[in-house]
């Protein structure tokens, strides 16, 4: 399936992992891992090789249960609503 990814007024979690096709986003990993800075997510696009490895490559996956801080979507797409 393909979702689109919105930023809410209201702190909402993301209900399971998501593969980033484009754009870009600022999540909240703090519920996962601790971590407290907010994790720049990119679009696989950016990836150079056609391999995605779940462990190495996080940094084109949304979490499940991350809050999504900031989105920005890629060029050509249009507003939905």
């Amino acid at each position: 399936d393909i979702c689109s990814i919105v930023r809410q007024q209201s702190d909402t979690l993301l209900p399971c992992d998501f593969l980033l096709l484009s754009g870009s986003c600022v999540v909240n990993e703090a519920m996962l891992t601790g971590e407290s800075t907010p994790q720049l997510k990119e679009s696989i696009q950016q990836k150079e090789d056609g391999n995605l490895n779940t462990k190495k490559d996080r940094l084109y996956i949304l979490f499940g249960g991350t809050n999504v801080i900031n989105h920005t979507k890629a060029d050509g797409i249009p507003n939905v609503g």
